[in-house]
């Protein structure tokens, strides 16, 4: 979820649809910096990384499933991502459990 609303955000600032996998990282994180300046572009570029890495839900509710991220990463993640939507005028729609 937290892909996805990093996702919708991302579209609204730089009118590109699904940003995070149609655009390189070095693009989007230029494109956003152009459009919503520095600090916006910075926090993007601290969650890039992760965000992409994460499986998709179909791939995390898969029974052969591995995929597991550790509390402390998912708060740290957590915590960037709510940075990354302040900074482009938005709070993340759910509080983590």
């Amino acid at each position: 979820m937290l892909r996805d609303q990093v996702q919708v955000l991302l579209e609204a600032a730089i009118g590109r649809p699904e940003p995070l996998y149609t655009m390189a990282e070095a693009e989007l994180v230029g494109q956003l910096a152009g459009a919503r300046g520095t600090v916006a572009s910075a926090a993007l570029a601290r969650v890039y990384r992760r965000l992409r890495a994460l499986p998709s839900r179909s791939q995390a509710a898969a029974p052969w499933s591995a995929g597991h991220l550790a509390r402390r990463d998912f708060d740290a993640l957590y915590r960037d991502v709510a940075d990354l939507c302040r900074t482009l005028g938005a709070e993340l729609t759910e509080a983590p459990t």
